[in-house]
């Protein structure tokens, strides 16, 4: 049975709180920042979704974008959550596409640490090369377990999470009624302008200055959203989640020093719904079911609701208080109108150490099935 823990010692209002007061002093400055990034991935994201229809993955190969990648008209292939590999799609004079894979030198490491012993850098060479043939063979036949010589876990678990998660059929599903959000309908992890690693919140922006023009730009460096996804059961009834994953269960990290990180990433998610670019967001993460037309936006509700949780191995860490947060009774300035619900998420590993069953005292997954 989880524990419980005094509420003055993590107070989860005072972290959404401190967020919303951070993110109002630098209002201007990260609506900004991500109006831009909007605007790349709506000019980009039907290109780049063709594209990446060029070539094919199979087995634990998984095709990842982000929005520099995008911006760059660039894949990242992982294998356990690792990253392997970069894909880009030349168009060449004839018109016809041809997709090149380039395996920079960490990359490789990354690769032979995996067991590929033959794995060298090259430049990009054609996705039918016999080096990118012999390359993909190798992970495309290999099983993602704890086995694996990998730097983080936590990217491996993430990784299979998202393969899980994305299974269409209910049956035999680690977790119903959820999809992961897609961008350039790849996996990705989404950054935000917010650090939240040491369980408080600080704002990470960084500058550039243009050698041409002098002018300076600005761009997101903090903690990336390890799963968001749409989770729903009835036609129309469905909400974002900001998951936050664990690799381990242990007093040090706890339920409730997790859910601190989850808070802010969500905090900010409701930021992003109501700054001037919120619509194109809600509609980019809304990733439409391909019988459904990809132009027909959709208006960002009055009332948010967002589903905060915390996704960690079954263990007895210590939990937190998990009231539902209303943002503008804390920070009324920002208008928000957004309600957060916080859930607990725990599975149970085989005997590879994967997530293959999800445990009772889970609260998410209840949730799923009462909305």
């Amino acid at each position: 049975m989880a524990k419980k823990i005094q509420p003055n010692k993590i107070d989860n209002e005072t972290i959404v709180n401190d967020t919303l007061e951070l993110l109002w002093q630098n209002q201007e400055i990260v609506e900004s920042i991500y109006a831009g990034y909007a605007d790349e991935i709506l000019k980009k994201e039907k290109d780049y979704i063709e594209k990446a229809g060029k070539f094919q993955v199979r087995g634990a190969i998984s095709k990842y974008s982000s929005i520099s990648l995008i911006k760059n008209g660039k894949y990242d292939l992982r294998f356990a959550g690792q990253s392997i590999g970069t894909v880009k799609v030349i168009k060449k004079q004839n018109g016809e596409y041809e997709p090149r894979l380039e395996i920079k030198p960490k990359q490789s490491k990354i690769a032979q640490a995996l067991g590929f012993s033959d794995s060298e850098p090259f430049d990009y060479v054609e996705w039918k090369d016999k080096k990118c043939v012999k390359f993909r063979s190798h992970f495309e036949n290999k099983i993602s377990s704890d086995d694996l010589s990998i730097h983080t876990k936590e990217h491996r678990i993430e990784n299979f999470i998202l393969d899980c998660f994305s299974e269409e059929s209910t049956k035999n599903k680690l977790l119903p009624y959820i999809q992961p959000v897609l961008l350039g309908r790849q996996y990705f992890q989404f950054t935000t302008p917010l650090k939240a690693s040491k369980h408080l919140p600080t704002i990470s922006i960084g500058a550039k200055e243009s050698r041409r023009t002098g002018e300076k730009s600005y761009y997101a460096t903090g903690g990336g959203i390890d799963i968001l996804a749409r989770n729903k059961k009835n036609p129309g009834k469905w909400r974002y989640a900001i998951i936050e994953l664990k690799d381990e269960n242990k007093e040090t990290e706890s339920q409730a020093t997790v859910m601190t990180q989850a808070l802010i990433y969500a905090t900010f998610m409701a930021f992003l719904f109501r700054s001037k670019s919120g619509k194109d967001w809600w509609n980019i993460f809304r990733n439409p079911p391909k019988n459904e037309k990809n132009d027909e936006q959709k208006s960002v509700p009055e009332h948010i609701d967002l589903d905060v949780v915390t996704l960690m191995p079954s263990g007895d860490s210590s939990e937190g208080i998990m009231d539902d947060i209303e943002t503008d009774k804390l920070f009324p300035k920002l208008h928000l109108n957004t309600t957060l619900h916080l859930y607990t998420l725990y599975y149970k590993t085989d005997d590879q150490g994967n997530p293959c069953a999800i445990d009772e005292k889970s609260t998410f997954h209840k949730s799923l099935f009462s909305k």
